[in-house]
């Protein structure tokens, strides 16, 4: 962290300022790509912008036309570059444009739980039919690209409450069974089960799914605290900082 433990908060705005008027020339340069992939209305942008700046889950966005682009500074020496690609059944067709054209080092598929959770039970079965065909998709597509870099493939199920959630206690604990309960069934219904009998089928490891962002509970199994979205990018809770010192920098540099 370094300078980040002493300045916090005006270690962010560096950063930003660096990126700015430094250009390519800056330590801040960004050493790993991310895109954000799903179909429409998931939450993919929303998840953005809450690594981004912090902003809260909403599903009043207006849908992505075209694509959305980022790089957040997750500690002074960590910064990525993020792509939100919109999911429109056309603009799905394009997805594969972006991860031929770039070597992107994670790929995080969002699933929108809170629709799934919404609907009465008869009205559940197949809900998840078209994201299990787009994570085949874009397995294979990782299959027949050998000689590129091979990302990893994240599944982040978003229940659009990432920064209201603040339960403890024996509410804390059921909300944790509740949601571990929730992954197991979004893993059958995928049906992308690792199968040694099957040396070509396509599967995706059980600790790539996640429904947090980071940790903010202090509670539960340490299974389940590990089990968040930046973990799986590889970025530690050191590595979190506050990148603005004012909301306004926010919009300032956007």
């Amino acid at each position: 962290m370094g300078c980040c433990r002493s300045f916090p908060k005006c270690g962010g705005c560096f950063a930003v300022i660096a990126r700015r008027f430094c250009c390519s020339f800056c330590w801040v340069k960004p050493e790993k790509r991310v895109i954000l992939l799903g179909k429409k209305g998931c939450g993919k942008t929303s998840l953005l912008y809450n690594m981004h700046s912090n902003l809260p889950f909403s599903s009043k966005k207006l849908p992505t036309r075209g694509y959305n682009y980022e790089v957040i500074s997750f500690s002074p020496f960590k910064t990525y570059e993020f792509v939100d690609p919109g999911g429109s059944e056309i603009q799905s067709n394009m997805w594969t444009v972006f991860t031929d054209s770039v070597s992107f080092n994670y790929i995080v598929y969002v699933i929108d739980m809170s629709g799934y959770l919404n609907l009465d039970p008869e009205q559940r079965q197949g809900y998840f039919k078209e994201d299990r065909k787009n994570l085949r998709l874009i397995l294979a597509n990782q299959k027949n690209n050998k000689n590129k870099i091979q990302a990893r493939l994240i599944v982040y199920m978003n229940s659009r409450s990432e920064t209201k959630e603040d339960s403890k206690g024996e509410v804390g604990a059921k909300l944790l069974d509740k949601k571990a309960m929730l992954r197991a069934l979004l893993m059958d219904e995928l049906q992308l089960h690792h199968d040694d009998s099957k040396p070509d089928n396509l599967w995706i490891p059980s600790e790539n799914f996640c429904d947090r962002v980071e940790d903010r509970q202090t509670y539960g199994e340490e299974g389940l605290k590990s089990r968040t979205l930046l973990s799986l990018l590889d970025v530690g809770s050191d590595d979190v900082w506050e990148a603005y010192c004012y909301p306004d920098w926010v919009n300032y540099f956007h």
